[in-house]
């Protein structure tokens, strides 16, 4: 490969990096928070993945898709059963779409 074909591979990589990188102490704050009271299998599993879209995710989300996992993390905790969770979601899926 020509010198030049190495030095846009590296500048390409090192442009990447700040867009694929996460805050890890954030995410790891994000789950010890909203899972503290999780008693639903599929509410946590889904907590888990709003922190995951939020924290390790988040320099690639939209507007609506923020909105919907910041509405999972405040509606989510406490709920007993996974049939909640689902109607949960649910409605966060509408209220982000408003």
């Amino acid at each position: 490969m020509k010198y030049s074909t190495y030095v846009f591979l590296a500048m390409m990589a090192f442009s990447a990096a700040p867009a694929m990188a996460f805050d890890s102490q954030q995410y790891d704050e994000c789950v010890l928070q909203y899972l503290r009271n999780a008693k639903s299998g599929q509410a946590s599993d889904m907590i888990v993945n709003a922190c995951r879209k939020l924290y390790k995710e988040g320099a690639f989300l939209q507007s609506d898709e923020r909105t919907y996992q910041a509405c999972l993390l405040q509606n989510l905790p406490g709920v007993e059963n996974d049939q909640a969770a689902q109607y949960i979601a649910a409605a966060c899926q509408r209220r982000s779409q408003q």
